[in-house]
C-alpha cells in the first residue's frame, strides 16, 4: 500500500466538535470552505500562485468525489489516483494538500508517502579515455586529489566510503 493514515483530534482542542472530527471525519461545506480555506493557504506562507492553484484543484477534486476527509476516503482517493495512472509526484502533491485541509481543519494526518524513483543517467559519466585523461592532468595539477579520483574511479567506493578511511589504513 502507498500509504498509512491515522485521522485524529488534535490534543489542543478538546471540545465537541474535536471529537466529533476524529469519529466522523470533516465535513466541508465545499464553496464556502474553499474561500476560508484560499486565505488560509495565502495567510500561513508566501505560497506561490503555482502552488496555490494545484492545492485549491486538490481542495475541489478531492471533495467532488468525498463529502468528508477520513481515513477511508482518503485511502480511497489514493486509490483512484493510482487508477487514473497518475505519478507518484502528483500523489505526493496531493496527499500534501490533503495535510494542509487537515491541519487547517486541525485534525492531524499521518500520511506514509509514496517514493519517488530517481533515474540515472549515463550522461554525465565519463568514459574510460576520458577518466584517464583526468587523472593525468590531475596529477600535474594536484597528486592528492589525482589519488583520490583513482581510487573512487577504479574502486566504485562511494565519497562517505573514502571518508571512512584513516591515513594509517592507506599506508
Amino acid at each position: 500500500p502507498i500509504l498509512t493514515v491515522t485521522l485524529k483530534a488534535s490534543a489542543n482542542r478538546a471540545s465537541t466538535k474535536s471529537a466529533k472530527k476524529s469519529v466522523q471525519g470533516i465535513s466541508i461545506n465545499l464553496m464556502k470552505e474553499k474561500e476560508r480555506f484560499t486565505e488560509y493557504l495565502k495567510n500561513e506562507k508566501d505560497y506561490s500562485p503555482n502552488t496555490l492553484e494545484s492545492y485549491l484543484f486538490t481542495f475541489r477534486d478531492f471533495f467532488t468525489r468525498f463529502k468528508i476527509v477520513s481515513n477511508d476516503t482518503v485511502r480511497d482517493y489514493i486509490k483512484q489516483l493510482e487508477n487514473e495512472n497518475k505519478s507518484p509526484k502528483t500523489i505526493r502533491l496531493r496527499i500534501a494538500c490533503i495535510g494542509k485541509i487537515c491541519k487547517y481543519e486541525n485534525v492531524q494526518l499521518k500520511i506514509k508517502r509514496p517514493k519517488i524513483r530517481m533515474s540515472l543517467s549515463i550522461d554525465n559519466i565519463p568514459n574510460e579515455e576520458d577518466f584517464h585523461a583526468l587523472i593525468h592532468y590531475t596529477k600535474s595539477k594536484n597528486k592528492k586529489l589525482a589519488f583520490i579520483l583513482e581510487l573512487l574511479g577504479k574502486t566504485g567506493a562511494r565519497v562517505s566510503e573514502l571518508l571512512q578511511f584513516t591515513y594509517e589504513q592507506i599506508q
